[in-house]
């Protein structure tokens, strides 16, 4: 047995007589022992081949133990013993003591052959980690998993194909749907939603061309299995090469819906923006939407004030209103119908609140355009104009719905203004 230096002095033992070959005996186990030597116990300084300690490995903490894969460990996770808390014994009797094989070493005198040795180790037990060391380097030999693809050179042409045909389809549909493109944008669709809707039909595309391309090639390989090698579609390269089609499917197909989203807002600007200033406490804000008729003007002030009506809750959401009203008369020499209250903005905390008057002013004989009037009643300025964006954003997305109303609903707000402003 060899022992520690913190277990020979706990032990008592006399370090010269043990040089001089007078070895005390120990019993450990029930087994008579020899102490023939004592290593210090800054031994776990030094490091072996793996980079681990030379301590003996903790076998029963480590996941390798005999008959593992420690060729799956990247790096070494052996924990070792620490420098002072084993003992060294003959191989027979850590055997017969119920102990395993943790790692093994060996020192050959032919430095030329230390190599080959290993792999020829390694092919006849390849789930193991070796080390070597010769020629002042350290090597590790392990069993491991690598990928290896070829014929990409033969699939260069016919993806270039498949892309171009896909923009050539894509960038038809966007032609032959202008006029719906514009009807939508008309409607209040931005170009945002308009690109949404070609990307989801792209998508579309590249899921059902995927999907059936897999198909008919699992019933290729079957018909032709006679003159064909057998081919495994449940690979993981199989799904790399159908993931890699719906992908270049969709790429192809960017640039018209970019060229879609452009024609709902040709412009640089891509969103409706507030396009005057307050001045002082009153803001003044047209609004880009027209009618030919006074009758079709009152329609959308009736269908505003109704839109109105659930806000007059004091704490509503997005918005609340009182003192709402509709009427109708005359502005310097212009004909107009409104509808007006008093309204606060959320948060609530910040007390923000303000007279609102809704114009529908004849600009032309045939033509209404629509103007907003903003009085500031209380709240700083600064939360007054960042608070109204989102409230006039409410109400011109609510314009835009009298566009999609039928003919008899409108005709219902039309008559309905009259009964209200009577």
């Amino acid at each position: 047995m060899i022992v520690t230096e913190f277990y020979a002095e706990e032990l008592g033992l006399n370090l010269t007589e043990i040089d001089l070959g007078m070895y005390p005996s120990v019993t450990f186990e029930g087994i008579e022992f020899k102490i023939i030597g004592v290593v210090s116990n800054d031994i776990q300084e030094q490091l072996d081949l793996d980079g681990a300690a030379m301590t003996p490995i903790m076998s029963w903490w480590s996941a390798i133990t005999m008959g593992a894969n420690p060729w799956l460990d990247d790096v070494h996770l052996d924990p070792t013993m620490p420098g002072h808390g084993y003992a060294i014994l003959p191989y027979q009797d850590v055997m017969a003591l119920g102990g395993n094989i943790a790692s093994i070493s060996m020192k050959v005198d032919d430095p030329d052959i230390v190599y080959d040795m290993a792999k020829s180790l390694f092919h006849l037990f390849p789930d193991y980690r070796y080390y070597i060391s010769y020629g002042g380097k350290t090597y590790t030999l392990y069993k491991g998993l690598t990928f290896t693809a070829w014929g990409l050179t033969y699939q260069i042409v016919p993806l270039i194909i498949v892309m171009l045909a896909v923009f050539n389809i894509m960038l038809g549909t966007v032609h032959e749907r202008k006029n719906i493109i514009a009807i939508y944008s008309t409607l209040g669709l931005s170009a945002a939603h308009i690109g949404f809707m070609f990307l989801a039909e792209a998508v579309a595309y590249a899921l059902i061309g995927g999907i059936v391309g897999y198909l008919l090639a699992i019933l290729q390989s079957h018909i032709f299995s006679a003159f064909i090698p057998p081919i495994n579609y449940s690979s993981t390269w199989s799904l790399v090469a159908v993931g890699g089609s719906m992908l270049i499917t969709v790429a192809s197909s960017l640039y018209p819906i970019i060229l879609a989203s452009r024609l709902v807002t040709p412009s640089l600007e891509r969103v409706w923006r507030i396009p005057t200033k307050p001045r002082g406490d009153v803001w003044e804000i047209p609004f880009p939407f027209y009618t030919s008729t006074i009758q079709e003007a009152k329609g959308i002030i009736s269908f505003l004030k109704e839109y109105m009506e659930p806000h007059i809750l004091r704490d509503a959401p997005g918005f609340s209103v009182s003192n709402l009203k509709v009427s109708e008369g005359v502005m310097a020499d212009q004909p107009y119908v409104r509808v007006s209250m008093d309204a606060r903005l959320p948060p609530y905390e910040l007390g923000v609140s303000q007279n609102v008057e809704v114009y529908m002013l004849q600009m032309e004989p045939k033509r209404w355009g629509c103007q907003i009037v903003l009085k500031r009643k209380t709240g700083t300025s600064s939360d007054w104009e960042k608070l109204n964006k989102s409230f006039l954003d409410l109400l011109r997305k609510q314009m835009l719905l009298w566009r999609t109303l039928r003919p008899e609903e409108k005709d219902r707000y039309m008559k309905l203004f009259k009964e209200e402003s009577s």
